[in-house]
């Protein structure tokens, strides 16, 4: 059961990272961080990115960070939440939680009126007042979940200037850098919808790019599989060769007789013991019986009858025929006798 579960674990990771590098590579180009990996450290420098828990499924048990966030443009922070999974509260209080400031680490700062944990299927958003933020998460020795995604952009208000691009729903302008590059950072698709011919053959080159990747990628997996499998069975049969060795010459049975072992009461040395022992028991009980028929019928003999076959014997009770056979028992020989 525990090479199982370790088994469909790495699958699980597996599935996990080729999941992460189709989005990486195809679907979404951001620059991707993890708190576990900048934990109370700073990032950015870009005009959009993503910050994540952690680089593995579940985020890990007694976490403290807090991870400050600065965009390259001088302007304002959109951060979009992508998913939120953290541990539901314990008496009414968060023992997994997060908290967004506007700027720098003070509750004077912050953004969410409370700290916000449990599971949120519908996304929220926050709006900071100038180009930093900082996201502070925390987490007890217990459960450990999804954790969330966090996707920040730097926008400005209208009107746009020559730098920036014009969203579709007129609420703000983000960075000229960002159109087109496979995310929709205005919200309503606006800015990947006119993107150039040149653009679109980029971005199908970058997936038949993506596609020859993950083929290899699989490939060097599967091969990898085979590898330790062919090892593995390598392994078993040295393993067995080297313990029939080790066994007397008069115990080696055969190859894989050890997998399933002859016990006592079906090896063959048993069997013909226990056949020997009835048959035995039984000729021992054949003779007991003979004895006893020959006695009872020796005591009901009438004496008349032990007169039979005198005409074989001598007077003296010596056989006739030369035989060396013994007298038989006769009245005469009784009275002589006596």
């Amino acid at each position: 059961m525990a090479k199982r579960e370790t088994v469909q674990q790495c699958l699980i990771i597996y599935v996990y990272v080729l999941l992460r590098l189709i989005r990486e590579i195809c679907c979404e180009d951001l620059h991707t961080d993890y708190m576990t990996l900048v934990c109370n450290s700073a990032i950015g420098g870009i005009n959009s990115g993503r910050l994540e828990t952690s680089t593995s499924i579940t985020y890990d048990n007694e976490m403290d960070c807090a991870t400050r966030i600065n965009i390259a443009a001088t302007t304002k922070m959109y951060l979009q939440f992508k998913r939120f999974e953290l541990e539901e509260k314990l008496l009414g209080k968060c023992v997994d939680g997060l908290d967004v400031y506007d700027g720098p680490l003070s509750p004077a700062n912050r953004l969410t009126p409370e700290t916000l944990c449990d599971t949120v299927k519908e996304p929220f958003n926050f709006t900071t007042s100038g180009p930093n933020a900082t996201i502070k998460f925390f987490s007890d020795s217990n459960a450990v979940f999804k954790g969330f995604e966090i996707v920040y952009i730097a926008f400005s208000n209208p009107p746009c200037g020559a730098d920036y691009f014009a969203c579709g729903h007129g609420e703000f302008c983000v960075p000229a850098d960002l159109e087109c590059d496979d995310y929709d950072q205005c919200g309503d698709g606006s800015d990947e919808a006119l993107c150039t011919e040149e653009d679109i053959i980029e971005k199908e080159n970058r997936i038949i790019d993506y596609g020859i990747m993950v083929g290899v990628i699989i490939a060097v997996l599967l091969l990898i599989l085979i590898l330790i499998y062919v090892a593995y069975r390598l392994y078993q049969y040295y393993a067995l060769q080297k313990l029939l060795r080790s066994q007397p010459k008069s115990l080696r049975r055969g190859h894989f007789d050890w997998i399933y072992p002859i016990t006592v009461k079906y090896s063959k040395y048993h069997t013909r013991v226990k056949k020997s022992k009835i048959e035995t028991v039984s000729t021992e009980q054949e003779v007991t019986t003979v004895t006893e028929t020959t006695t009872e019928h020796a005591q009901e003999r009438p004496l008349s009858a032990l007169s039979h076959g005198m005409t074989d014997y001598g007077i003296n009770g010596s056989p006739t025929d030369g035989t060396n056979r013994q007298p038989r028992l006769t009245k005469a020989n009784v009275v002589a006798s006596t």
